[in-house]
């Protein structure tokens, strides 16, 4: 048979170097990621995580010897990682965040915000919305925002992963949070905000942060560039003003 090299073998003779070594790996090295964590981080299913990402992983094995060593020897700054001693493998959690950085991000939006705006337009949709109050800054700005750009086609930017999101959320989490029935609905509503997609393995994921924030003013597609489309928006602005 051939030997997994993702194993990391402990090898010891005596009890105390047992749980020494052990507790080297779990505490000081990181194997103390189960598949359970991994499966709820990326809201999949455990044998998900177990026929797709686990072989990617290293991990070491806690046999039962060992099992019954370090549950007898738990110390109390160490009472958090009592739990890990009742699984029979332990994966390297920075080979998990390689993993993850690994993924794609896919976004087909520049999500616009009135940060992006400059304080002198800013103004000026302030002013709008005091003289012509039969809208708000906001809606105003989509309604010339729209005027701004030609309809584009459907474009997309692909690139890997600059960081670990907090919370990952699947369709499903996204219907809960926003009380939606349909899939249709969430997709619309990830549509309108120009919320990117993160693609692991055959995943695909949604920052929370990105779902949850304050919605832009805009979604740009992402083949229009930015800045052009923010300098024609503030001059229609400024010209919806004169007209005033």
């Amino acid at each position: 048979m051939k030997e997994n090299k993702n194993w990391v073998k402990i090898k010891a003779t005596d009890y105390y170097t047992i749980i020494k070594k052990y507790r080297e790996k779990i505490y000081d090295d990181g194997y103390n990621l189960t598949i359970d964590e991994m499966s709820d981080y990326l809201r999949c299913t455990y044998n998900y995580v177990q026929s797709q990402i686990t072989p990617k992983l290293s991990y070491i094995v806690i046999n039962s010897v060992a099992r019954n060593l370090l549950s007898r020897a738990v110390r109390d700054d160490l009472l958090e990682y009592s739990t890990l001693y009742s699984k029979r493998r332990l994966y390297k959690r920075s080979d998990f965040a390689k993993y993850i950085y690994s993924a794609q991000v896919i976004k087909k939006y520049h999500r616009i915000y009135m940060t992006d705006l400059s304080e002198h337009a800013k103004k000026n949709l302030e002013i709008l919305e005091e003289q012509r109050p039969e809208k708000s800054r906001s809606e105003w700005f989509r309604e010339l925002a729209k005027r701004s750009h030609d309809a584009a086609v459907d474009a997309e930017q692909v690139y890997t992963l600059q960081y670990i999101p907090t919370t990952l959320l699947s369709l499903q989490d996204i219907k809960v949070t926003l009380n939606l029935n349909y899939d249709v609905q969430a997709y619309r509503y990830l549509h309108e905000i120009g919320a990117p997609k993160i693609k692991i393995g055959s995943l695909i994921r949604y920052d929370q942060e990105d779902v949850t924030k304050t919605p832009p003013l805009y979604a740009l597609p992402c083949n229009c560039d930015k800045q052009e489309f923010l300098q024609e928006v503030e001059e229609r602005i400024f010209a919806a003003l004169s007209d005033v």
